[in-house]
């Protein structure tokens, strides 16, 4: 469909303009059919059996007027493109040009009853011989019963000019007899009348389309979408988001819109999508479909209307390493509780925006730092969405259950946004045996608050029946070497011991407190000796389970 966009991308997008909005260019043409017409077909055919010495004289001149009709059947709405009619001129006439004329009426109890439709066509010199074809404008008629009449017309007087004569068969091919009338008026059976024979069908075949003509696009360019659309994620991958079709309210019709989106590098097809959603927003993030320099085209269509339909596409070039872009700005949870380790996890989201639904993908990492699975997910304006991990915890009603193939074996999840700050999101941890929960808010990395080499966390235990833990995740290309102390309520270093090596994307827990003697009030100091930056989340509960929170985690450098 997109065929026709080729020449002016390659002579303006290519020349460096920049992101466009391909509905204002002015070498793009749309007055164009928004896909390629149907071919018609035979929707009605009754040529079995013709008789070709013997018809039924059709016509109307000054003096005399001499019309017969045949009915036939429609099963759905249709488009009628053809109309083929076989007769032939009354021998020994002389034969000049002449007009035809199609009639379409309503059924009547088996006779025509209303016309609903009358073209008058000329004709060339013997075109009324043999077989001719009529091609009618604008003529669409619904499922149902239906009479058609052809026949010659001359404003002369009958004796001056030649006859023409349907032909006929003997066989009832469809429904009733064919009919005739001489004043227009009075409609009677064909059947055993003037010419002796039993006369029943007349003899053509009707070709249409049983779908409407498809028109030019009416449908405006998606102006709402931009470059915020289409982003660069961590992995290098392209983040879509994709809005309402109709947030414009630019479609009114019986149908609904959705997306259609390709991708092209000098003027050839990449690759293609068509996102039709139940609800958006939706974001999806998919590879990027050319290292050098590619463009994306989205368009909005009709889909399961009574008329298709298309708009002009958005055209913009594809943000990748060799086009960079705005980069998306992630978030992480940064530790996926295990039912085996007696926690149940409860990813929860809230869209502050007001005129705004916020689009997002949740993604979630193994131990080895690999994605396992995705979710996509949308939040409407001033709402929360609560989606359990794994399983949902007693008493805690959510909205979906994501990622029960990966039970116990999640790392850290992911929650990629285009502008990641409208929503807050949080972990909500709660305990199998107490039920009591504590909400974690997600770790952002871009603003740099949480990403860095050192990090304290400040103990509110009074007492060993409390235990202080941490979740730290390596989101650099290296391998991070951590090392944690232990000071007292006065700064004064009590110990410190090595943690381990963690592996890129990879993520190591601790029970801290278990790691020293305990000390009241204590304080933690989290640290990347070998200069890896990290991101720390520490828990804080008690060994009879009445207590669980987050602990507060601040960055030292």
């Amino acid at each position: 469909m997109f065929g026709w966009l080729c020449a002016a991308l390659c002579s303006s997008l290519f020349m460096g303009e920049g992101p466009v909005a391909a509905s204002v260019h002015p070498d793009l043409t749309y007055d164009v059919p928004v896909m390629s017409l149907k071919r018609d077909e035979v929707v009605f055919d009754q040529t079995v059996n013709p008789l070709p010495d013997d018809g039924w004289l059709g016509f109307e001149a000054a003096d005399q007027l001499q019309l017969i009709a045949d009915d036939f059947q429609l099963q759905s709405e249709t488009d009628i493109t053809r109309v083929l009619v076989y007769g032939n001129y009354q021998q020994g006439r002389s034969i000049t040009p002449e007009y035809a004329v199609l009639d379409i009426y309503s059924d009547a109890q088996g006779l025509p009853g209303s016309l609903l439709f009358s073209q008058m066509f000329s004709m060339p010199d013997n075109a009324f011989s043999g077989m001719f074809e009529l091609a009618p404008t604008n003529l669409t008629l619904g499922a149902g019963r239906y009479w058609l009449s052809v026949y010659e017309y001359s404003d002369q007087s009958a004796s001056s000019f030649p006859k023409w004569f349907w032909y006929f068969t003997q066989d009832i091919l469809f429904g009733e007899p064919a009919a005739f009338t001489l004043n227009r008026e009075t409609w009677a059976s064909a059947q055993n009348q003037g010419q002796g024979i039993g006369l029943t069908s007349m003899v053509f075949q009707i070709y249409g389309m049983d779908e409407p003509v498809i028109e030019p696009p009416t449908l405006p360019s998606p102006s709402f979408l931009s470059t915020a659309n289409f982003y660069n994620d961590r992995d290098d991958n392209l983040f879509c988001q994709f809005p309402d079709p109709n947030g414009d309210n630019a479609y009114t019709g019986s149908g609904r819109l959705a997306w259609e989106v390709r991708f092209t590098e000098n003027c050839e097809l990449l690759g293609s999508a068509l996102i039709d959603q139940p609800s958006y927003p939706f974001a999806v993030s998919v590879p990027h479909p050319s290292s050098g320099l590619y463009f994306i085209e989205v368009r909005r269509i009709v889909v399961n209307g009574k008329r298709d339909d298309t708009s002009p596409p958005y055209v913009q070039p594809g943000p990748n390493a060799a086009n960079p872009s705005n980069e998306i700005n992630p978030r992480y949870l940064l530790h996926v509780p295990k039912i085996g380790g007696g926690f149940k996890g409860v990813v929860r989201i809230f869209n502050p925006n007001p005129i705004q639904d916020a689009a997002m993908l949740l993604i979630a990492y193994n131990n080895s730092g690999q994605e396992v699975s995705s979710a996509a997910i949308s939040i409407p304006t001033l709402g929360t969405r609560t989606y359990g991990v794994y399983e949902s915890p007693a008493g805690v009603t959510v909205d979906a259950v994501y990622f029960t193939a990966y039970r116990d074996q999640l790392a850290f999840v992911e929650a990629r946004e285009i502008k990641s700050d409208l929503t807050e999101v949080f972990m909500s941890y709660y305990s199998l045996s107490s039920g009591v929960g504590a909400d974690v808010p997600a770790s952002k990395a871009a603003d740099g608050s949480s990403v860095g080499l050192e990090f304290t966390l400040q103990s509110g235990n009074p007492s060993d029946a409390y235990w202080d833990g941490i979740a730290v995740l390596n989101l650099d290309d290296a391998t991070a070497n951590v090392w944690i102390k232990q000071s007292d309520s006065g700064g004064n270093l009590l110990g410190e011991r090595f943690l381990g090596n963690i592996a890129p994307d990879g993520k190591l827990l601790s029970v801290i407190s278990s790691q020293f003697p305990f000390v009241p009030y204590a304080k933690f100091t989290i640290e990347s000796r070998n200069g890896v930056y990290i991101q720390v989340l520490g828990l804080n509960g008690s060994f009879d389970n009445a207590v669980l929170k987050d602990s507060k985690i601040s960055k030292k450098r």
